[in-house]
């Protein structure tokens, strides 16, 4: 079976608590302690539970929060994915992009590997939550992941280039 991942929401009289459940990890916030400290004693009648403190890894996030922010960082993610992919020691992209780039589903050589390309966008989708700036450029890419060919594995590799550049 798949994991499962749920977000729960409590509001009450202008108090709100949020449960995030991904596999066996909860995270708990809200804004307002004595709401969130009965909804953790509340989940622990039901629940074996262990307090790790405040969040600093989740799903390779790194998290930093303070009062005024909560920021989110996943270079050891990007780092990890250029491994994973032999793009460690790549030329950098300027662009995640070519300018003016015309791709097309018919044309270029078979891409063999087609799962491979299916990771390999999958991981940058997932990036997109801390580099949006190349949400553009990976959305044209999905497109292509049901028969990818050689050009599409090219742009995407682009893409990575340029993720390389900004970490």
């Amino acid at each position: 079976m798949g994991e499962v991942t749920n977000l729960f929401v409590k509001a009450n009289e202008g108090k709100l608590v949020i449960v995030l459940v991904y596999v066996d990890d909860l995270i708990l916030t809200g804004d307002n302690e004595a709401e969130l400290l009965q909804t953790k004693k509340n989940l622990s009648v039901l629940f074996q539970m262990k307090e790790l403190g405040q969040l600093k890894h989740f799903l390779g996030l790194v998290v930093d929060c303070t009062q005024e922010r909560i920021l989110l960082c996943q270079q050891k993610y990007a780092k990890d994915l250029l491994k994973k992919f032999r793009m460690l020691e790549c030329k950098l992209n300027s662009t995640p992009m070519e300018p003016n780039a015309k791709m097309c589903a018919h044309e270029g050589k078979f891409f063999e590997d087609a799962t491979m390309y299916r990771q390999l966008v999958g991981s940058l989708i997932y990036l997109t939550l801390t580099q949006p700036d190349i949400s553009y450029a990976v959305g044209v890419m999905i497109r292509y992941m049901q028969d990818p060919k050689k050009p599409h594995l090219e742009a995407v590799r682009r893409i990575l280039k340029y993720v390389k550049s900004t970490i």
